[in-house]
This record gives C-alpha cells, sequence and structure tokens, in this order.
C-alpha cells in the first residue's frame, strides 16, 4: 500500500545532520504541529530542496509519512525571512525558536501554537522595528507561546496575551507589566527543567 502524501505551510525552525548527505528538519505546521522530517540528499549540491528549506523560512512542503517517519518529498520556499529583517529581529527569532525546540518534545500538534508563530512573523518582517517595540514583541511573543503550550495561566496578563500581537509593539501597556511578565516568563522555563 502506498503512503498517502500530505502537502501543508510550515515554519523551518531548525535542522539537524544525518549522514552525509541528509537532514532531519523541525517544522512548524497548521494541522500536524511540531514534527521532524527527513530530507533525503538536501545537503548534495544538485538537490532540488537544498535551499528550499532555510531556517526560520516559510515553505510549502510535500510529507509522506512511512515507516521512519515524515519525508519531505517536495519544497518550495513562500518567505525567506533572513531576507526580510534585520539581525537584531533575527536574533529574537532564534530565541523563540530555540525556546520551542527546547519545550516541545517529540511530535505535538498545536493550533494555537502555529496561529501565534504566523501571525508574530508576519508583524516582524512588516517593517524595521525599534527595540523598544522589538523588546515589547519578544516578551509578548513568548508569553503566548508558553500559554499555548500550558506552561503559564496567564489570568494576570491576559490582556495582554489575549490582545493581537500587531497591537503589541506600540503599545505600553506592556511596559507597565514587564516585570510581572518576566517573572511569568523565568518561572515556566525554571519549571520546564529542560535549561538547567
Amino acid at each position: 500500500m502506498a503512503n498517502l502524501s500530505y502537502k501543508t505551510k510550515a515554519f523551518v525552525l531548525g535542522s539537524l545532520p544525518r549522514g552525509e548527505a541528509n537532514r532531519v528538519f523541525i517544522l512548524l505546521t497548521p494541522d500536524l504541529g511540531l514534527i521532524y522530517a527527513h530530507g533525503q540528499g538536501v545537503r548534495l549540491e544538485k538537490s532540488k530542496l537544498r535551499f528550499s528549506l532555510e531556517d526560520f523560512s516559510l515553505v510549502e512542503v510535500i510529507l509522506v509519512h512511512g515507516k521512519t517517519g515524515w519525508r519531505i518529498t517536495n519544497a518550495s520556499s513562500l518567505l525567506s525571512v533572513s531576507v526580510y529583517v534585520e539581525k537584531k529581529t533575527l536574533k529574537i527569532i532564534a530565541r523563540a525558536t530555540s525556546l520551542v525546540r527546547k519545550l516541545v518534545v517529540g511530535e505535538d500538534t498545536n493550533y494555537q501554537l502555529y496561529t501565534i508563530w504566523d501571525e508574530t512573523m508576519k508583524i516582524l518582517i512588516e517593517k524595521n522595528h525599534t527595540e523598544t517595540e522589538l523588546s515589547r514583541i519578544e516578551i509578548v511573543w513568548v508569553l503566548k507561546i508558553l500559554f499555548s503550550l500550558g506552561y503559564i495561566d496567564g489570568e494576570k496578563l491576559q490582556n495582554i496575551i489575549s490582545s493581537p500581537i500587531e497591537m503589541i509593539g506600540e503599545s505600553s501597556e506592556v511596559d507597565d507589566l514587564r516585570s510581572e511578565a518576566i517573572s511569568q516568563i523565568n518561572r515556566a522555563i525554571e519549571s520546564s527543567q529542560l535549561f538547567f
């Protein structure tokens, strides 16, 4: 029986080398959640997939699930984030990516996490933000990630967590609740016991 293929958008949250020519890609998808997908021969110069699966990019992939897990059969780049954002913004994306990769163990379906990621990436590439705006966006992004994964209850910060991310950069409400937000973030990370 042939394996069915599955076409989806995905954010590339990184990759790991496998053998001489292969890589395992960490993909955040809307319906499958966070998955690990094998890319055969992607490190070869002749590979069609080589430039489509850049870190932090938004891609459209065709996946097949077999005995060894997910395999990427085709991919096309929809948005190469590194082309549109400044270095300071890439650092924020890298930190959020690292957080998700550490907190989401195994494959996990979480549409809310994908939506948060998608909305935040759109805001980050929309324009060059000031340091203050980026700081606000990062705090709220991390709060929303932790809330979607069940690490914080968000009661005291409900207004921020439920606000659309595009409202955050220019809102001083985050500044008023900054110490509470950072305190909750730190407690959540400590409780995960994954960073020690």
